[in-house]
């Protein structure tokens, strides 16, 4: 099983004028209950700016069971498929629908036939 080591700041931090607490908890309830290999233990770290601080380190399963991937590319114009950034013609970050597959057969890349898509 690969596994990942994710660190979270949990430090108090003061400022050279005035005393100001910053303080950032690890809730490890807000995480899908699979993805973490245990509950987390405290560490001592550095933070950025050379200060030192107490983090939270975390190891996680590089993939969670029961993740579901895909499907990226819809079947059909009816369906909806993944997100992917598209870095050409009117770039941006589009979800893989009849709209997004409209606009590419615009700038002249047809994936579809019929109502039926065909990313070969």
């Amino acid at each position: 099983m690969q596994t990942a080591v994710f660190h979270l700041f949990l430090a108090t931090t003061f400022s050279c004028v005035l005393p100001m607490a910053a303080l950032a908890h690890g809730d490890a309830d807000r995480l899908t209950g699979n993805v973490l290999v245990d509950t987390g233990t405290v560490v001592d770290c550095t933070l950025k700016n050379g200060d030192a601080a107490h983090c939270i380190s975390y190891t996680v399963q590089y993939l969670p069971e029961n993740l579901e991937i895909g499907p990226f590319c819809p079947a059909t114009l009816d369906d909806a498929g993944g997100i992917w950034s598209w870095d050409g013609d009117k770039a941006g970050l589009y979800r893989i629908d009849v709209a997004y597959l409209e606009m590419l057969a615009e700038l002249g890349y047809v994936f579809y036939n019929d109502g039926d898509v065909d990313p070969n």
